[in-house]
């Protein structure tokens, strides 16, 4: 998966174009890095994927780019969903869409994801993993990313506190 802004053209295999805009992500940070290749690992045919704080939409782009059935993208941040629409529009015109929703997890009524991608920070994380962990599917997984070294440690046993189990670190 390559992700470029829309004046570069790529032959990838798979290429997710993205305007950089003031707030949101253009793909370029270590832990959008991680998130994808860990995407690319755990997406499924036909699976429900749920991308918290979506920002910019590249993560739940690239979950439809590798065959998830369904993605819900939210964001406390309108603007975010409004760029996040944008880019979706310029990468997966005739193809399944995220649906794109201003919201908090604690709002949403939507449960059973197969997978769950969340990069934002561990203060925003910490306080919604039991709603995240409420939202799986019973043989779902969470990727969490945009987490610093040095709270790695506490993370996992925020995590392990809410029933689920940390499978790898990266």
């Amino acid at each position: 998966i390559v992700v470029h802004p829309p004046w570069i053209s790529t032959d990838a295999e798979i290429s997710i174009s993205i305007l950089p805009q003031m707030a949101f992500g253009t793909g370029g940070h270590e832990s959008t890095r991680l998130s994808i290749m860990a995407l690319e690992e755990r997406v499924t045919a036909g699976c429900r994927c749920l991308d918290i704080g979506t920002g910019s939409g590249i993560l739940a782009i690239a979950a439809v780019l590798l065959g998830a059935g369904s993605v819900l993208a939210v964001d406390t941040d309108q603007q975010a969903i409004d760029n996040a629409r944008e880019n979706v529009t310029r990468n997966l015109l005739g193809r399944v869409q995220p649906e794109l929703r201003h919201a908090t997890v604690e709002s949403m009524q939507e449960f059973g994801f197969d997978l769950i991608v969340a990069n934002i920070q561990s203060s925003t994380l910490a306080p919604i993993l039991p709603e995240a962990r409420d939202r799986l599917a019973e043989d779902g997984a969470v990727i969490f990313s945009g987490l610093l070294a040095r709270e790695e440690r506490d993370f996992c046993h925020s995590v392990e506190e809410t029933g689920m189990v940390v499978e790898a670190i990266r």
